[in-house]
């Protein structure tokens, strides 16, 4: 694993006047930060474990960060992804030479045929984020920040299955309760917000769309872990909810202002900094962004369109 930089704000700055910080894990291996619970969690499987093999379902970065562990450890793996996942993050989960299999329009209607065929092959499952041991490795995105920045006041992450702010959020408050930890989820995706925080649900849009539908399908996860929800009840102190156009225009800023390439799950943090700037002011806040596998023809028309 890389240690990513937690780099200047900038534009963001200018925006809401506080000292914001970008934790960029869109310059991971494999392009987010996926691979940091996958090689914790294959790390710990028994020799016959390894063996055997391994199933995995993701929308594409879990997969492809099982699919670089599994290539380098030995390991067989099968992916199962949504048919409708972007062709860049199937391409390159493919170069690992795991085999795919592209079944429904969800990670939740993935998972529904994953499941049985690991028990049917006696496979290991390699959960995208309902863990113990993924959410460990993720809790490593927080101790590089914490080394890089060891005053900071708060954290956004954004949030679909969860095991990303789980992972931060358990880390964060053993080294400080302090700190306030900030999730982010679209308004298509509500199911964690209207589970904690049902104050801050809204009606608009719907409440579930297919990846097809919307540039943040990484975030776009129809049932939330029972780790991972336990974990951010616990620990999760707010959460703000971003519109399509708003991620949209996240995108088209990072990459024309902070010259940084990020998917639209990746740029969910900074579209709820900038639509909600007074919570940022005086504060010192690092932004997790958490991917940047977009597709080029997606970003083309973000950046034709201005957002």
């Amino acid at each position: 694993m890389r240690h990513t930089p937690l780099v200047d704000g900038g534009f963001i700055v200018r925006h809401c006047g506080g000292d914001i910080r970008l934790k960029l894990e869109n310059l991971q291996v494999t392009g987010s930060f996926k691979p940091r619970g996958a090689f914790i969690k294959m790390s710990s499987l028994s020799a016959d474990e390894r063996k055997q093999g391994l199933v995995a379902m993701s929308a594409g970065n879990h997969a492809q960060g099982v699919a670089y562990h599994a290539a380098k450890m030995g390991m067989p793996a099968t992916i199962f992804m949504p048919s409708t996942t972007p062709e860049l993050k199937i391409k390159r989960t493919q170069q690992y030479g795991v085999k795919i299999i592209l079944e429904g329009n969800s990670l939740y209607e993935a998972e529904q045929v994953a499941m049985p065929f690991a028990a049917k092959h006696g496979l290991t499952v390699i959960h995208p984020y309902d863990d113990p041991m993924i959410v460990t490795g993720q809790a490593s995105v927080f101790i590089e920040m914490i080394n890089d920045w060891p005053d900071l006041e708060q954290i956004v992450v954004p949030v679909g299955g969860g095991g990303l702010a789980s992972g931060i959020a358990i880390a964060a408050k053993a080294y400080n309760p302090n700190i306030k930890l900030i999730g982010v989820q679209s308004q298509y995706c509500q199911h964690l917000t209207k589970l904690i925080f049902p104050n801050k649900a809204n009606d608009s849009g719907t409440d579930y769309v297919s990846s097809s539908e919307t540039v943040a399908e990484g975030i776009t996860v129809k049932n939330i872990g029972k780790v991972t929800s336990y974990v951010l009840g616990q620990y999760l102190d707010d959460m703000l909810l971003v519109k399509e156009e708003q991620i949209r225009q996240a995108v088209y800023r990072c990459a024309t202002e902070a010259k940084l390439v990020v998917e639209g799950a990746g740029a969910a943090g900074v579209a709820a900094v900038l639509a909600n700037p007074k919570m940022f002011k005086d504060k010192k806040t690092a932004v997790v962004i958490c991917g940047g596998n977009i597709d080029p023809m997606i970003l083309a028309e973000i950046l034709k369109q201005g957002g």
